[in-house]
């Protein structure tokens, strides 16, 4: 099997859910802000998830290799 690359992976998703791809199209500014400060606080190798082997979060989004105390929020909605 051919390894996917990510412009292969993103050409399929968009094939396969073009409404949902279409969202993307729009600006976000509260979205951009959100990603904006999430990549401040987790720099300079920090990684979040969403959910990963343990109890998610309810209120905040799960954070690896940051600094101690660091809190990042959900993404607006």
């Amino acid at each position: 099997m051919r390894p996917k690359t990510p412009v292969i992976l993103a050409r399929r998703f968009i094939v396969e859910f073009p409404k949902f791809a279409e969202q993307g199209h729009h600006p976000d500014p509260a979205y951009v802000g959100w990603f904006t400060r999430m990549l401040e606080l987790t720099a300079p190798i920090g990684v979040v998830s969403a959910f990963g082997d343990w109890e998610p979060s309810v209120e905040r989004m799960l954070t690896e290799f940051c600094e101690d105390g660091v809190v990042v929020r959900l993404p607006p909605v």
